[in-house]
């Protein structure tokens, strides 16, 4: 079960890397994205500070843990449910109980940029609630098109948007390729760390 589980946040943290190499989304924007429909992407996640403002986004992996990027520490708490960050009540939110850093994180110009968050509760499933879905067999070749998605800037110098948008984008397995290698491995130290905890 968890070399099952640790194939597919392999594959998850491809996308993850693949939205941080891209030209047109570099962390907080979305440039030129486009609202997301409702129910499209329910694995998508909010984190927010202490003034309820949207710090970052994530992937909900498991009914108890986001992964994101490590440079997300000032998050308090996650949304999920909604594509719409005007529509948040309690029924959304959960408590960010513990945050599984990378240890030799400085910042994400030195890499290691990933973290688990273990939730205070687990999540409820529900058509708006879902793990994303990692296929163990899935393979990105050159030029394929990927879509992003964040509640970032979509257009340089303006302002975040409240709604979840996506921008596709076309990724090159080889510029990729040398960054992932060991990936997986610091995924599962990590998670073995946040359940030993």
């Amino acid at each position: 079960m968890l070399a099952c589980m640790m194939h597919g946040l392999f594959t998850l943290l491809l996308v993850h890397l693949l939205a941080s190499l891209c030209q047109y989304a570099h962390g907080s924007e979305i440039i030129h994205g486009r609202k997301v429909p409702d129910g499209k992407m329910p694995y998508m996640v909010s984190l927010q500070n202490n003034n309820n403002a949207h710090v970052c986004g994530g992937f909900l992996i498991s009914e108890e843990f986001v992964l994101t990027a490590a440079h997300c520490d000032k998050a308090t708490h996650v949304v999920l449910g909604t594509h719409n960050l005007k529509k948040v009540d309690n029924n959304t939110r959960k408590q960010i109980v513990m945050k599984c850093q990378y240890p030799s994180y400085e910042s994400p110009k030195f890499g290691h940029d990933i973290m688990l968050l273990k939730l205070s509760q687990k999540a409820s499933l529900n058509k708006k609630v879902k793990l994303i879905k990692l296929s163990g067999n899935q393979k990105l070749k050159d030029n394929q098109n990927c879509s992003v998605a964040g509640w970032g800037f979509t257009v340089s110098g303006g302002k975040v948007v409240s709604e979840l948008q996506e921008v596709d984008i076309r990724q090159n397995q080889d510029s990729a390729r040398v960054t992932l290698v060991g990936l997986w491995y610091v995924v599962g130290w990590l998670l073995e760390l946040c359940l030993s905890t």
